[in-house]
């Protein structure tokens, strides 16, 4: 039975910055292991709270994202070691059949790699051993077959200067500064095919298959969307869904001074498909007192009309939000455990 219907749902959590004395810090624990099982076990609370709220038909594909950052750790990025732990515990974590229908989007997982040691000089002149940062998203199919087969990545090209904590405000010595990371350059820049060709490629489209028939998924983190990565690549997309998952995005900007939205031209979903997005940073109830958005870190809109400029869409309301519980998670993200949002299925 192929897919002919789609259900949207949001994990919505702050991933940003946790603000104490003296400036900023990454929240999470210590331990880096601990860190990471501490995590995973929250997004396995969350998974658990969407089950049954879920469509459990088996033509209806479910698309579970969180937001941009949710997988960091306490210094800001894992090591590369780590990242590989991070991934098999999210494989290990949807390897069972009632997650046959399933399309997790777990936010991104930031890792780092050491470049060379700076010289003796530089060392004494306040030089320190550059990072390279990888900031990707796992998209992970879940069911009996979980794994490395059913799984992509889709790394992120544009840093942000919110990406990590800068060194004048960054609390304490062992978190990772903004300053020190040096951003992976994309293997080619400009606009190309943004279509995968292997599951671990990067690019930002792909299918996923059942009975033969393709749902095609185009995926964007924060500034990508903002910059337009798939709006601008050759050829432009023609997504069913197109999903953003971000720490300091929205599908359109907000005019707060004037209380109305400014439009976008940006989606690459198909008409009638859908734009979904999850943000780590927003609260737009706070954001817009008095305006009617019921968004709580989380927004699907259909696109009627992706050639408008700005594009033509309309909001879809979400089914009513249930918290997700875990004790001491006010350690791992700011504002602790967070919601679980699920959104009517629609059509395909």
């Amino acid at each position: 039975m192929p897919y002919t219907k789609v259900q949207l749902i949001a994990h919505c959590l702050n991933t940003g910055p946790k603000p104490v004395r003296g400036g900023k810090e990454y929240p999470g624990l210590a331990d880096a292991q601990a860190d990471i099982a501490r995590r995973v076990e929250l997004i396995k609370a969350a998974m658990t709270a969407a089950l049954p709220r879920a469509n459990p038909n088996g033509d209806v594909l479910k698309v579970m994202m969180w937001p941009e950052f949710l997988l960091r750790g306490k210094t800001g990025a894992y090591e590369m070691d780590d990242v590989q732990r991070v991934v098999q515990a999210l494989q290990t974590a949807v390897k069972d059949a009632k997650w046959q229908d399933w399309l997790f989007v777990f936010g991104t997982i930031v890792g780092f790699s050491r470049g060379e040691q700076p010289g003796l000089l530089a060392w004494l002149f306040g030089a320190r051993q550059p990072l390279e940062g990888y900031n990707y998203a796992l998209i992970q199919k879940g069911g009996a077959d979980a794994g490395p087969d059913t799984a992509f990545s889709v790394l992120k090209e544009h840093k942000s200067d919110i990406d990590f904590i800068e060194s004048t405000e960054l609390a304490g010595n062992n978190g990772i500064a903004l300053e020190r990371i040096e951003h992976l350059d994309p293997v080619a820049p400009g606009p190309r095919d943004e279509n995968q060709r292997i599951s671990y490629d990067g690019c930002g489209v792909f299918n996923i298959v059942k009975d033969t028939k393709a749902v095609k998924i185009g995926v964007e983190i924060c500034l990508d969307y903002i910059a337009g990565r798939l709006a601008g690549a050759t050829p432009r997309p023609q997504a069913d869904v197109h999903l953003i998952p971000s720490c300091g995005a929205e599908i359109e900007k907000w005019d707060r001074a004037n209380r109305r939205y400014l439009g976008t031209s940006r989606l690459v979903a198909r008409k009638d498909g859908y734009a979904f997005n999850c943000d780590g940073l927003h609260d737009y109830r706070a954001a817009r007192l008095g305006n009617p958005d019921p968004g709580y870190a989380s927004d699907v809109r259909v696109v009627e009309d992706p050639t408008r400029t700005p594009q033509q869409t309309r909001r879809i309301d979400p089914d009513p939000e249930v918290a997700v519980l875990l004790p001491g998670a006010d350690e791992l993200y700011v504002g602790g455990a967070g919601k679980v949002r699920v959104y009517p299925a629609q059509p395909l």
